[in-house]
Formats: structure tokens, sequence, C-alpha cells
């Protein structure tokens, strides 16, 4: 779900404003319905910061990780790109997804991407 966060942030920085670029990963364990005006990341346990951001003409890329050396058998319901890496932070989402109860044991690394596309209306 993209959030209006990086949608008025794109708009006040291409109008010469502030805007703080999406830095971090946050897991949440709390399922739900997502809005464009969620606040907080539900249930959220952890935030991890980004391994890298490209951008291929108009598809820009977010990498991130949670490796298993972190895991502890925490159930990730939710992850949520955001742009500052205080844990439990509020109103800082810009795009978060839903995922299946995905159990985060010591056996993985969880490689998460989320690419966004800006295309004409």
């Amino acid at each position: 779900m993209i959030n209006d966060n990086i949608l008025n942030g794109i708009a006040a920085k291409l109008a010469g404003g502030s805007y703080t670029i999406p830095s971090h990963l946050a897991f949440g364990s709390t399922s739900g319905t997502l809005t464009v005006n969620d606040i907080i990341t539900s249930g959220e346990f952890d935030r991890n910061a980004l391994s890298s951001v490209t951008n291929t003409t108009n598809v820009v890329k977010f990498i991130g990780a949670r490796l298993s050396t972190e895991a502890n058998n925490e159930t990730t319901n939710i992850i949520s790109l955001v742009n500052s890496g205080t844990l439990r932070g509020s109103g800082d989402i810009q795009v978060n997804f839903l995922i299946p109860s995905l159990i985060h044991t010591t056996s993985y690394d969880m490689n998460i991407e989320v690419w966004l596309t800006i295309n004409r209306a």
C-alpha cells in the first residue's frame, strides 16, 4: 500500500521542499487492513536499515533484509518501508504490505525488495 506520506513527500521534494527519503524496513506481527493513512507498523518488533536504493529509468528499488542471526521465531505479518530508524516510530510509513504469517527462524534470512514504478496517469 502506497502511503500518502510518500506521495506528499515526493511532491514537496519536487517543489524544492524537504522530504526524508525512505531508509529502513519495519517488521510487525499484527495483521490487519492497510490504509493510505497508516501511521504505525502494527506489532512492530524490529527495524533495519536498507542495504541499497537504486533506480533504473522510472523504477526505484529499495532493498533490505532481516538476518537469521536476528531471528527469534517472530511471526511477521506486516513490513513497512519507513523514513526513520526509530523502533516503533509513528507517522513514518511510506509503503507497507501484508504477508501471510511468516515465522522468522534462525534457519534463513529474509530479503525484502520494494519496487516503486513512477508512471504517467
